[in-house]
């Protein structure tokens, strides 16, 4: 608690004001950092050609990134695509990362790309699917089996 003369307390809580909003500014600037490292992470190691006969690969996912991610880049996404739905009143989203579970996602999707060929199959992960850009059953995709053309 700050006390003396009212001038002097309202400067002092304008001063810790200022300071915890710069301090807020850093740490939300770090967590757009990190957030977009992981999506250019996983998105990188998901869709990289690995050939026939490839070891098992993983990646590694912590939850301090994903709720970065949550807290940085998913509201740009809600802003970006209104159609995503969000319920009203739901702020500050963190998540408690279930490490078996993401894995078995994220090797299946693995598995599933890395095969010689596979089958696009549109459903509720398109919305914010990283290689969107290069599916054949997307709009923005068709290039890639059209020739450009």
């Amino acid at each position: 608690m700050i006390t003396g003369h009212p001038r002097d307390v309202e400067r002092a809580y304008a001063a810790l004001d200022a300071s915890l909003r710069r301090e807020l500014a850093r740490d939300a600037a770090g967590a757009l950092d990190t957030a977009r490292a992981l999506e250019q992470g996983i998105a990188s190691e998901t869709t990289k050609v690995r050939g026939e006969g490839v070891q098992p690969w993983s990646v590694r996912v912590r939850a301090a990134d994903v709720n970065a991610w949550l807290g940085a880049r998913l509201p740009q996404w809600l802003e970006y695509d209104q159609s995503l739905p969000w319920p009203e009143g739901v702020k500050g989203v963190q998540a408690k990362v279930d490490a078996k579970a993401v894995t078995d996602e994220i090797s299946q999707i693995a598995q599933d790309m890395s095969k010689s060929s596979f089958v696009a199959t549109i459903n509720e992960r398109c919305r914010s699917c990283a290689v969107k850009s290069s599916c054949p059953i997307q709009p923005q995709g068709r290039s890639v089996i059209n020739n450009g053309n």
